[in-house]
This record gives C-alpha cells, structure tokens and sequence, in this order.
C-alpha cells in the first residue's frame, strides 16, 4: 500500500490519492504424490525360456518351450508441497482528486475552479497501479480507479498559514540585517569622529603652547586675540630691518586663524583666557 501511495504522490501530487489494498493470503499446505506410467515405453528387464522335448507311444516326438518375460513401465513419480502464505487474490481501490484552474471571474479576480479528470487519465493510473502490485486477472485480481473531489479547505487553511508565517521570517530577517547594517555604519562614524578630534586636539595645544609666550608681556586680562592684535600695531612701527618676513607673517596669520577656530568650536571668549 505505501508502495502504490509513493507512486501516486510522485504522479498527481501530495495528498490528491488515496489507495487501499487488500491481500488474500493463502496459508493452507497441501502435499500430494503422483505416479505416472507410459505405456508407450516398455522396457524388458529379464527373460526366461524353457525347452522340453519328449517322445510319445508311436515313437513320435513332442517338443515344448515356455518363455517368461519381465517387462517395466516408464513411471514417473512426482512429490508436491504447496507454499503456505500464497497470495491468492489482491484488491486495490483508489481515489484521485480533480485538478484546480485559475480562472477570473466577470469582476476580475482570480479563483480557483475544479476540473474533474478525463477517462484518459483514469484509465492511466490504473495501468500503473496493475504494474506496481503486480496484477494477475487469472488469480482474480481486482483494481478499480475513481475520481471524487476531496475536501481541501483545512489544508487550504494551514498552506495559507504557513506562507503568512514564512513571509513574516524573511521580512524579520530583513529588517534585522538592516538594523545591523545601521549599527555598524553608525559606530563607524562615532569611531571615526573620536579619531578625528583626537587628532586634532593635540595639534591645537601644541599651537597654544607656541603662541603664549609670545603673548606674556601683555597686559593682564585682555583676550588673546586682542594681544596679538596688539602686536601686530606694534609691528607696524618697526623699522624695515625688524619687519617680519612674508612667510613669517603667513606662519603667524595661520595661527591666529587656528587659535580663533579652536575658540569659537569650545566657545572660549578672548576675555576668558
């Protein structure tokens, strides 16, 4: 039966069959002995002849022979003994279930319609049942095959549930890669922001460190802005000879931008310095 079962599964698909099979089984022993002979085939085992001779009254002679012969029979001796077990009558009934199409309706939308199986069709899969359990009609053997459209509306039900829940892992999948996706970009960034102003504030001390002792004999309280200023008036009314050089003043002009750049992003008044 699961052998018949597997074939239909493969042929028309999961649970579209239904076959049951019945086996007559024949347990009964039978034993029986048969002698047979030919007659046609006489074979002579022995023979045996006897001869008298005698003589009568009148002188006359009398002579007797007497022959026995053996003959045998060609016999033929045959012993039976019936298999217990034996199948004696198989009996298969199958049930298929129709095909379903898509068809629209006169709104448009699709449906499902059943279509029952042809005669063709039937006639097919009995053909292939008869192969499978090995179909004798001399034994009595009996295969009907008949088309019953099945109840399918709890399997509907659960086939329609288990695609729900399969749509519903793939977009939790998806939204979890995302969600890790954004997490690394986002602490890429922070990393990325840490090193920069790392990188950054050191170069901003060193440029401090540079500029203060310049700035030590100004008076006390007035920003650092205000000092180098200060100084540049000063300059200004220095002979030619202790002018600064261009690229000193270019030096100088970059690290007055550094150091207004490094107030305004820690938002440090040049009076609080």
């Amino acid at each position: 039966q699961m052998k018949v079962q597997d074939i239909l599964d493969g042929v028309l698909g999961y649970q579209n069959s239904i076959a049951k099979v019945s086996v007559n089984l024949n347990f009964e022993k039978i034993e029986r002995t048969t002698e047979a002979f030919d007659p046609d085939k006489v074979v002579i085992l022995s023979e045996e002849r006897q001869t008298e001779s005698s003589f009568g009254q009148d002188s006359a002679k009398y002579d007797k022979e007497n022959v026995l012969t053996n003959y045998e029979l060609n016999k033929t001796v045959e012993h039976y003994v019936s298999p217990t077990g034996d199948i004696s009558r198989i009996t298969v009934a199958v049930l298929v279930n129709g095909t379903y199409i898509n068809e629209e309706d006169e709104e448009g939308n699709k449906q499902k319609v059943y279509q029952a199986r042809s005669d063709v069709e039937l006639n097919q899969i009995a053909d292939l049942v008869k192969s499978s359990v090995g179909f004798m009609e001399e034994r009595g053997d009996v295969i009907e095959v008949e088309n019953i459209r099945f109840d399918r509306s709890a399997f509907d039900e659960d086939m329609e549930y288990f695609e729900k829940a399969e749509t519903r892992a793939m977009w939790a999948s998806v939204i979890n890669k995302g969600l890790l996706l954004v997490s690394v970009l986002v602490a890429l960034f922070v990393m990325r922001t840490l090193f920069k102003k790392t990188e950054e504030e050191p170069a901003t001390l060193s440029l401090l460190g540079e500029t203060e002792p310049a700035l030590e004999g100004l008076p006390e309280g007035e920003g650092e802005l205000e000092k180098l200023e200060a100084g540049e008036g000063e300059k200004e009314e220095l002979s030619e000879e202790e002018k600064l050089s261009e690229e000193e003043e270019k030096e100088q002009k970059e690290k007055v931008d550094k150091l207004d750049e490094y107030f305004a992003k820690n938002k440090i008044k040049p009076t609080d310095a």
